[in-house]
């Protein structure tokens, strides 16, 4: 019996009062407080870390669905727009990881000093309780930086995000042009894409043998709203050469001329 009761581990009775809130209670808050400034510091450069990791899913996932620099055409201005993103992104995160490093620390009072170097003496404690204090101003300042930089591009991409998303986008205008023969006649073929919706004038003029040339066709055509034009022009002749212009006014009342040479 007396084994049993040696062998079974005493549980400690609870304490339902806690300490009076006094002086040794605010020295015990001070001293968690100091444990953990430098702890909670690069924390808070950790997660601001993770939240700029989320902002690159969401510019990125952005870009993929709604920016294709490489079929659309935005005015200059929304280009910049949308690339400096990556940039404020990628020095926010390089900037939480810096932030995250721990400051220099030397005990050797002749060792040659360096960016975020602290020399003191182990035996003095105010020298100690001075660097504590400049290693915090340094995680602080670092801390602010990581601040400012992540704040600048969450709202670069929400800026970019937008930009794209309700800023008209010109499609770049292009067309070719073939010719094919059959029977002593010639067909042209015209293929592109062009502004929606547009009246457009195709032109076929062909050189002639004693100089000058001749206007064989001028037709109307209009694009589809997706600004693809389709067209096949039958001539009542056959030619070396072909000059097919296509014209169109914008929006400013300004005449847009497209040209191709075919042979």
């Amino acid at each position: 019996m007396a084994s049993e009761e040696k062998g079974k581990r005493k549980t400690p009775t609870p304490t339902t009062t806690e300490g009076p809130i006094d002086d040794s209670f605010w020295f015990a808050l001070s001293k968690d407080w100091t444990k953990n400034n430098i702890s909670n510091l690069d924390a808070d450069a950790a997660k601001i870390q993770t939240i700029l990791g989320w902002l690159w899913g969401v510019y990125t996932a952005g870009a993929s669905i709604g920016i294709d620099l490489s079929k659309l055409s935005y005015p200059l201005w929304v280009n910049i727009l949308i690339g400096l993103p990556s940039v404020a992104l990628i020095l926010g995160y390089w900037l939480a990881g810096w932030a995250q490093m721990p400051a220099g620390l030397s005990q050797e009072k002749d060792e040659p000093s360096s960016v975020d170097k602290y020399q003191f003496d182990p035996t003095f404690p105010a020298e100690i309780k001075g660097v504590y204090k400049d290693i915090i101003k340094t995680k602080r300042s670092r801390l602010l930086k990581v601040l400012v930089t992540s704040g600048v591009a969450a709202l670069l991409v929400v800026a970019a995000v937008a930009a794209a998303s309700f800023n008209h986008q010109a499609s770049a205008t292009n067309f070719m042009a073939m010719v094919s023969s059959q029977n002593g006649k010639d067909t042209i073929r015209i293929n592109g894409h062009l502004p929606d919706d547009t009246q457009v004038t195709v032109i076929v003029v062909t050189p002639l043998t004693s100089g000058g040339s001749s206007v064989l066709k001028e037709l109307p055509y209009m694009t589809s709203s997706a600004g693809d034009i389709q067209a096949n022009i039958g001539l009542d002749s056959m030619s070396q050469e072909y000059t097919i212009t296509l014209e169109w006014q914008q929006a400013d009342s300004m005449m847009v001329t497209l040209q191709r040479f075919i042979t």
